[in-house]
């Protein structure tokens, strides 16, 4: 297997100094990985929704040289702020359940609880879902290439999508719509991230190697459980 520090040189020599949009609805994922980037010298400009990704693309005096996206995201700030506050709700929940589930001898107080909580944490689930969209990523991306370059979208930066899901439907589509793009399912992200952009940015004919570090795509029909 390659050094982990060969990729990383690779990658401080191809964006050192260049911006980078992430765009990530999860605030910590999307730290820890303008860290990773940071460390290469990479700008990383941060949003958290397709509206707030819109805006930042369109303002800031810089060309982007890549964007990464998760592929289900809020597309509005309402949206985000309504389900951060669900997503500490469900928090709220999660620690009844796991402060009763495994209690030996439980009241009926405490069954009653419980069960409160778990019919809790899935209506709250429900909601969550209700403020994403599951293409978000895609209907981001459009919008980018579109006020990029129109519709040829001949200079517009290359994309990488990841998504937990791993969809083989959202998939075929990104591929089909933006030929050359990566996808990365957010399982194991963090250690195949700088492998990916390598990849994705390099030359072909620099990057046809051996150690090359292998695609985390999974096969067809063998997406990780939602």
């Amino acid at each position: 297997m390659e050094h982990p520090n060969n990729v990383r040189d690779d990658i401080t020599t191809l964006l050192d100094g260049k911006k980078v949009l992430l765009v990530e609805d999860d605030a910590e994922l999307a730290e820890r990985i303008a860290e990773i980037l940071n460390g290469c010298g990479v700008v990383v400009v941060s949003a958290h929704s397709v509206e707030t990704a819109i805006r930042k693309y369109r303002t800031v005096e810089a060309e982007y040289s890549l964007l990464i996206i998760d592929c289900i995201l809020p597309e509005t700030e309402t949206d985000l702020e309504a389900m951060r506050q669900l997503e500490a709700e469900l928090h709220t929940e999660l620690q009844v359940i796991r402060s009763l589930q495994h209690v030996m001898n439980p009241t009926l107080t405490d069954l009653n609880t419980l069960t409160h909580a778990r019919n809790r944490r899935a209506a709250i689930r429900n909601r969550i879902a209700e403020r994403v969209a599951r293409d978000g990523g895609l209907l981001l991306a459009r919008a980018l290439k579109t006020a990029e370059a129109g519709p040829d979208a001949a200079d517009c930066p290359p994309f990488l999508f990841f998504s937990a899901l791993g969809s083989d439907d959202l998939r075929r589509n990104a591929e089909k719509e933006f030929p050359g793009c990566r996808w990365l399912v957010k399982t194991g992200l963090e250690d195949v991230l700088l492998g990916h952009i390598r990849e994705l940015l390099m030359p072909k004919s620099h990057n046809a190697c051996p150690n090359t570090p292998p695609s985390s795509v999974p096969p067809a029909g063998d997406e990780p459980p939602i």
